[in-house]
This record gives C-alpha cells, structure tokens and sequence, in this order.
C-alpha cells in the first residue's frame, strides 16, 4: 500500500536555534574579536615590556603557558559556541555528531565570567542566552508533544487510508456491477429497437395496404356516386314529367274549368225574412251546420267581386236531406241575393273528393285586423271540419297552399336590437320571412294555387268586414 508524506505541520525548531546559535556566537565571537585584537595589541605591547622584564627562560613557566593555552581552548565560551553549532549543523545535515550539544547553561556562566574579565556587562546578553535556553527547552517540549500528536495522526491517516482503500474495492465492484447492468439496458434496448423496427415495418405495410384498399373504396364508391347523380338527374326528369301529367290530370287554378271557377250549387229560394235564403245542398251532400258559402252573381260566375268574395256569404244553420236553411252573414253594399245565385266554398266539395291544404302564417279571423297564430289554429279546425286534408309540409299532392299575413319585420334600433331577448326575436322574424319566400317559390314551381289570407277567407264566406275591405 503507497504511504502518503504529508507537508511539515510544525516550525524547524532545529534551524530556528541553529540560527539564534549561530547568532549570538557570531556577536560573541565579534565582540571577542573586537576585544580579542585590542588584547593582542596590549598583549604585544606588554609582551614587549614583558621580555624586557621576563628573561625567554622565564616564558617557558607552567603559569604562563595556561594562560596562554586557555586562548585556545575548546572548553572556553567560544569554543563552546562553536562546537554547539558543529553538532548542530550535523544533525541538520543528517550526520552523527561525534561529540553532543552542549547545554546552554554550562555556556552562560563561562561567557560571563569571560565577559566580566573582558570588563563589558554581562546582564543583558546572559538574560537573553538564559531566556533563549528556556524558550529552547518549551520548545523542545512542544515537538515531543508535536512528535506525540504526529504519530495519532499518522495513525488515524493509516486507518483513514485503509478505510479509503476498502471504500475504493466497494465502489469499485459497485461500478462493475453498474457497467453489467448498463450492459444489459444497452442488450435490452438494442433487442427492443430491433422489435420496434420489425413492428413498424409489419405497420408500415398494414398501411400500405389499407391505403390501397382505401383507394380501391374510394374509386368504387365514385363510380357509385357517379352512377347515383345519374340516376338522380333521371329521375329529377321522371319527377318533372310526372309532375306535368299531374297537373294536365288537375284541373286549372284559372279560367273557366279552374278549381276556383266552380260552383257547389246554388240558391234555391229567398226566405221571407230578410236574413233567410235556402240552398239545394243537405245531408245527402254532408253539409255541416256551420259551413259558410261565398255567393256569386252567375253571370260573373265564382271568383268574381272584391278578394273573389262575390256578392257576399251566408252561414247554414238547418240542414235538411236535400236542401239546407242559410243565414245571411254579410252583402257588400250596392248588392243584393237572389234566387238562382251561385254558392261556393273551395274547402267543401259534395262530390266528396277531399282538397290537400298546407297552411302557413298568421290569420287575422276576430274582425280586429290582427293576425295570430290563434287564428291560423281556427283557418286548420275549419278545413279539418269542412272535409279538407292538411299536409305538413308543401308537395305535388299538395292542391292549394295557403299563405296568412307577411311576417313583418321588427321596429328596433340601437340599443332595443343589441339586447339579447329583441336579437332573438329579429333572428326569428328573418327565419320566417325566408320560409314565407321559399315557400311561394316552391308553390310556383310544383304549380300549387297560392291563395293569401284575404282571398281564402273571402271564398269560403268567412265574414270579416275590416279585411274584406283592406
């Protein structure tokens, strides 16, 4: 397992007192120096004096070569000094010094004792080498602690590492594993783009097919469609024929064989109150009580006078087996019935064929001159009771088409039309007037007889004054 060599946590304490060493031997040896040379030269000096005293044989004493030796000695302050600093500088360097380090303490009391025979002062150098010595020796303290704190250290790395290298073995069979899974995702996927392929194509083809069978559809069912339209047109032609038999089979709206032209029968007699005529119709005919008859001067014939309404109508009021008793219900003025005049109502027909009607509109029928849808349901009850067929909606079997009043439009402006309930009734108006319009076209084309609410109800006798003279 490769150890990993951490930086230096703590201060070189070693060359931090190899260099306060070497400085105050430096300063010491200077101040020696300084000393030392004006020693030599009194050396000299009193040595000149010394051999004029002092015979050379005297020189040779034990006395005076100790005192000389002790310049030199190993075991002076100096000489301390610089063997520290050897023994420092080889323990720096790695080499074993031979002799130790000196303490600091055995130094301060030589350096000042050769301070104090050097005359200089002592006090603040020794207080400095004393405070120095025990900075040195808390600072030794603190690396014994430091070195201590460093070994836990170096231990918890160890664990540390053992325990990242095992965490390295899990992730990495982790991302084996993960790598295998991936692996087989990547099989997985390339198996499932392989079917997805495989299935559109089958589609592809499905739809190529169904495209073409849509086609083949779709061209069969346009001949169809072309075969239709033409069946179609064949029978708008077969339509239009029939219809143009079936109206040579009706019989004309106008002129003298017309619908309208024909007459149901007649006056037979003026009763002797004013009000009173007798008519040659009865139960043989199915007359109703009820049935209101137009009359009409013979020599104008039926359709003649104001709205086709002739002279006037009359109500029957007694119904006998071949004639009836008959009310006058109105004569317009200037004119007068007779014996012999002519009554018709196009809704009753005694030889009991049987009218188609399609009514549309309002009908005004309360002599007030306003059209209702009350009064279109009296114009259905009346051609219900009177033998008629009401069809629900305009055909070629339809024989008259009758039309109340035009629709009228509505009278709003401004903000009465932007509101929501008078827009409802405008669109409502608009729808009817366009059913009115298509319907008088529609009536034209199949060749319907239109009657308007003023004609209809003046040739069934319907007496209301305020229309017939509208």
């Amino acid at each position: 397992m490769a150890v990993v060599r951490t930086a230096r946590s703590t201060p070189p304490w070693a060359l931090i007192i190899f260099v306060v060493l070497w400085v105050l031997s430096t300063t010491v040896a200077v101040l020696l120096y300084l000393h030392v040379g004006k020693t030599q030269r009194t050396v000299i000096t009193e040595s000149r004096k010394l051999h004029e005293i002092i015979l050379p044989s005297e020189m040779q004493s034990p006395m005076i070569q100790t005192m000389l030796a002790n310049a030199n000695d190993r075991h002076s302050v100096v000489g301390m000094l610089l063997s520290g600093i050897d023994a420092l500088e080889s323990q720096m360097i790695g080499h074993v010094s031979k002799q130790p380090i000196p303490e600091l303490t055995s130094i301060s009391g030589p350096a000042a004792q050769a301070l104090h025979q050097a005359h200089l002062s002592d006090k603040s150098l020794v207080a400095a080498v004393t405070e120095l010595t025990a900075t040195v020796q808390s600072q030794q303290a603190r690396m014994k602690h430091l070195e201590s704190r460093l070994k836990g250290q170096r231990a918890s790395f160890a664990t540390a590492q053992t325990t990242f290298n095992d965490n390295i073995v899990t992730i990495s069979q982790k991302l084996k594993s993960a790598h295998q899974e991936i692996a087989k995702l990547r099989r997985n996927l390339t198996a499932a783009n392989g079917n997805l392929a495989s299935q559109a194509k089958v589609f592809q083809q499905q739809i190529s097919a169904g495209q073409q069978k849509s086609v083949q559809d779709l061209e069969t069912q346009v001949v169809k469609n072309q075969q239709l339209k033409q069946n179609l047109a064949s029978l708008k032609l077969t339509a239009a024929d029939l219809r143009k038999q079936l109206a040579g089979f009706k019989a004309p709206s106008e002129g003298a064989g017309a619908i309208l032209s024909q007459a149901e029968g007649k006056i037979i007699a003026v009763g002797p109150g004013e009000n009173q005529v007798f008519i040659n119709l009865g139960r043989a005919q199915k007359v109703p009580i009820g049935l209101t008859f137009a009359v009409y001067n013979p020599q104008l014939g039926v359709g003649s006078g104001i709205s086709g309404g002739g002279k006037g109508s009359i109500v029957v009021t007694h119904v006998g087996r071949f004639a009836s008793v008959c009310r006058i219900n109105h004569v317009h003025a200037g004119q007068s019935i007779f014996t012999g005049d002519l009554i018709s109502n196009p809704v009753f027909q005694k030889k009991g064929r049987q009218f188609h009607f399609y009514v549309y509109g309002d009908f005004a029928v309360n002599g007030n001159n306003v059209a209702t849808a009350q009064g279109r349901l009296e114009i259905v009850r009346l051609i219900k009771k009177w033998g008629g067929i009401l069809d629900h909606r305009l055909t070629s079997q339809t024989d008259f088409l009758v039309l109340g009043a035009e629709p009228a439009s509505p009278t709003l402006t401004g903000a009465a039309a932007a509101l929501p309930q008078n827009q409802a009734l405008i669109a409502a108006r608009e729808a009817e007037q366009s059913k009115y319009n298509q319907l008088e076209t529609e009536a034209q084309r199949l060749s319907v007889p239109i009657l308007n609410a003023n004609r209809f109800l003046a040739m069934i006798g319907y007496y209301n004054p305020p229309l017939l003279h509208r």
